[in-house]
């Protein structure tokens, strides 16, 4: 894990909990399985063949922790988990 940088935009807290991630650069294999399986599962949830663009890796939330309710931005997210 490596703390994970303020996110812009007000959409969480992370200003006040810090927030933590598993950057998925360092365990190659574990990428490319999730990167697989998250295609699969989001091809059957929008009906639609999709294309990986990127992948941002896993965020730890703790107690305290808060996102909040938000939508994707439309130009970049067709489908985000």
């Amino acid at each position: 894990m490596i703390p994970h940088d303020v996110i812009a935009g007000g959409y969480t807290n992370n200003h006040l909990v810090q927030f933590d991630k598993v950057d998925l650069d360092r365990f190659p294999r574990v990428h490319g399985a999730l990167k697989r399986e998250m295609q699969q599962i989001l091809q059957w949830w929008t009906k639609m063949r999709l294309k990986h663009t990127s992948t941002f890796g896993v965020r730890i939330y703790r107690r305290d922790s808060m996102l909040i309710n938000h939508v994707d931005r439309m130009d970049t997210h067709l489908a985000s988990a």
